[in-house]
Formats: structure tokens, C-alpha cells, sequence
């Protein structure tokens, strides 16, 4: 299964959005331009939330969001790991985000993440609040 929440701005009313600790991929825009794409096999919201606290880990470069800035929103969309990485891919190859440090233009999407891709775009439940499970 597959749940896609609505664009939300990542904080309402100065707390946390997003709560569910499921594997899934994230979207950041800036001005309803998609600026990143990312994912997590194990927890989405611990690793969406880091692109908005400062990050000093020298061995990591990560871009940092201004959480009081209201041109940024997000999307989470929920799904298994496996999907989870192919669906990151497939997002960074169709919009080429800004942000996104991967090198995307020697990439190729593969028939798995364009099936990956399909089932986002036509078989998902979209939320606006709780989940619901």
C-alpha cells in the first residue's frame, strides 16, 4: 500500500507535522517548486526533520530548510523500503530538484522504478491528517 499525504507546511502551529515512523519518501518544495527529494527504509519523519535542524556532521553534507520560512512545504508518501528507494529515484530523475546532490543526469530510470512511479500516481490513499492505520 501506498499513502500519500496532501502539501503541507512541515510545522503547524510550531509543532511537528508529521509523526508516523514508517519507511516512505519525502518531497521539500520552496514556492511549490519541488527543491528535494529524499527517503528512509526505517523512518521518514526522523529523516525529513533533519533538513530543518542545523547538522554538524562533518561526514555528511545535508541542506538545511528554514522551518519558519513559509514558502517550504512537504509531502510524505508512505510505502514499503524497496519502493521507498525506487520511487526517491524515479522523483529525482522526472524533476531534478535543485538540492538533491546526486548526480542525476548519468542516471537511467529502469522499468521498476517507472512501475514505481505508476502505482504513486494511480494507486494511492491521500491523507490529510492522521493516518489511517
Amino acid at each position: 500500500m501506498i499513502i500519500k499525504s496532501t502539501i503541507n507546511h512541515p510545522y503547524r502551529d510550531n509543532k511537528i507535522f508529521y509523526t508516523a515512523q514508517l519507511p516512505g519518501v519525502y518531497i521539500i518544495y520552496k514556492n511549490e517548486k519541488i527543491v528535494y527529494v529524499g527517503f528512509s527504509g526505517y523512518n521518514v519523519y526522523k529523516t525529513l526533520y533533519r533538513h530543518f535542524q542545523q547538522w554538524n556532521d562533518p561526514t555528511q553534507t545535508r541542506v538545511i530548510y528554514n522551518k519558519n520560512d513559509n514558502r517550504i512545504k512537504v509531502r510524505v508518501i508512505y510505502c514499503s523500503p524497496t519502493k521507498a528507494k525506487k520511487l526517491e529515484s524515479a522523483l529525482i530523475l522526472k524533476y531534478k530538484p535543485k538540492d538533491n546532490p546526486e548526480k542525476y543526469d548519468n542516471l537511467i530510470m529502469d522499468s521498476k522504478e517507472k512501475k514505481v512511479l505508476n502505482e504513486v500516481n494511480n494507486e494511492f490513499i491521500t491523507y490529510n491528517n492522521n493516518l489511517p492505520f
